[in-house]
Order: structure tokens, then sequence, then C-alpha cells
């Protein structure tokens, strides 16, 4: 008996689910906008295909857009659920009106059935000498939409109705890959704590366009949990000074998104924060 059950634990690996994939398709037609840019709508309507699938909710682009180029940074994801591990292939189509056409084939990974209710919001600093916004500055600008001059300073501030451990990392395109870095917490901590109906006061952020870019659209990742997590083991890349280091030192975002996955998603929470610059 006792060999019997080793042997059916030595095989246990063996009956592992695989990660379902879901294939979605999009498109764009190629009229007043750049290939590129069609590419991208292509595939962020891809992206809302997945999403819809596996989530049975509808999706609506009017509700995620902030702008045509933004808008992939709330569609690959919902407030329970996000596409990891996706791959899409391209071609167009020549009959009638020329049509961009996107198929994607990607993982969803659903996430927060338990996890903590957080808020966060981006705000200009503007004439503040630091971060000192009230609780209700973040309410009241909760559903604001983020776009700064270069070099100017802002605010990114978070707060909760009870204690939570915090990650922020820094996303933005590359092409169609998305580039991945940590903010916070720094080298010296785990996490960042914020304490319960608290605002942390974080050091003023600000960014700027590439030098060949008059606009550059970026994002932030704020990953929430109610024990401590070492966010740092989910990411070691930091962000850097200034844009130029910090894009040296992102990873693709496939590499936090499978980190990601070995823990209990069901007590995380995830919210994204777009934004953009423009010279």
């Amino acid at each position: 008996m006792k060999i019997v059950i080793i042997l059916l634990l030595l095989c246990q690996p063996c009956y592992a689910v695989a990660a379902k994939i879901y294939t979605g398709t999009g498109e764009a037609v190629i009229a007043h906008i750049t290939p590129e840019q069609a590419r991208a709508d292509a595939r962020e309507q891809a992206m809302i295909d997945i999403l819809q699938q596996a989530t049975g909710i509808d999706i609506f682009s009017i509700q995620l857009l902030v702008n045509a180029q933004m808008a992939s940074y709330h569609i690959l994801q919902t407030h329970s659920a996000r596409v990891i591990n996706s791959d899409c292939h391209y071609y167009v189509e020549h009959e009638g009106q020329l049509t961009q056409k996107a198929v994607c084939n990607g993982e969803v990974q659903a996430f927060g059935r338990q996890g903590p209710d957080v808020s966060s919001v981006l705000l200009s600093l503007a004439n503040k000498e630091d971060c000192d916004f009230s609780f209700d500055d973040i309410n009241a600008n909760k559903d604001s939409k983020s776009l700064f001059n270069a070099n100017e300073r802002f605010c990114l501030l978070i707060n909760s109705h009870e204690d939570v451990y915090v990650g922020i990392f820094s996303i933005y395109h590359d092409d169609m890959n998305i580039k991945i870095s940590r903010v916070y917490p720094d080298n010296e901590q785990i996490a960042l704590r914020v304490k319960a109906n608290e605002t942390p006061k974080l050091a003023p952020l600000s960014s700027q366009p590439l030098v060949e870019s008059k606009l550059t659209h970026e994002a932030f990742l704020v990953l929430a949990s109610k024990e401590p997590l070492n966010m740092k083991s989910l990411l070691a890349n930091s962000a850097g000074f200034n844009a130029e280091e910090t894009i040296r030192n992102s990873v693709d975002i496939k590499k936090f998104d499978n980190a990601l996955g070995r823990l209990d998603l069901d007590r995380i929470s995830i919210k994204v924060l777009p934004y953009a610059v423009m010279r």
C-alpha cells in the first residue's frame, strides 16, 4: 500500500490542468489612422473579446477608452480578471475598405474575490510642495483622467478602509509588447504598508516623452494584499530616475504575470492607472 501511495504522489504533477487558452478577434478600419494604430486598435478589440468570453461580462470600449492609445491598459483588465501571456497575429483585409484584423490567444488570470478594497488616483502636485492630499481629495478625483506635461510633478495617492500591503509598478507599451518595472517598495522594504483610512505621502513623480516623441502613454499597476507580500520577489527590476533609465530596467510583463500566478490571487486586488505625458 505504501508503494502505491508513493507512486500516486509522484504522478500527481502529471494530472495538472493546463491553463485554458482563449482566442479573441478584433478589427479596425485603416482610415485616418496609421497602420500601427490600426494594429493596436484591432488587438484591443481582440482582448475585449477574450475577457468577455472568460467572464461573461459585456465590456464596452466607451467605458475603457481614455484615448485610443491608452485603452489597452484597461482592456487587458477588468475589476476581476486580466489577460496574460497573449500572442497575436495580424493580417489586412482588402475587400471594400482596408481593415486591419487581429487574432489573439491568451490566458485569463482571475483575482480579487477576497481582495481588499483600495482607492487610487493620480493628481497634479500643482502649487503644493508635497503629496499632502486628503481622503476627500482622492474620492473627488477617483474617476479623473490624467494628462501631464513633461517634467510636471504629480502624486500617486492610495487609501483603504483596512490595513493593506501595496506594490506599485510602472508599465508602458513597447510596440505590441508591455514592459514593467517596480516603483514601490524601494529596495529597503518588501512592501509599502498603507494603514486604514490613511494616505501615505509618497514622493512626487514625473516623466517625459522620449527624445523622438511628443507624447508618451504609461500606467501604474497597483497591487494590494491584506497579508504582507514580498513585492520584490514579484519583480526585482526597479524603475529608474528618468524615462530612459526606467526603460532600460523594464522587463516583459509576462515575467511579472508568471510570478503573480503563483500567489493566492483571490486575496489580491489590482488597479491600473493610465496616464499620458506630453512635451
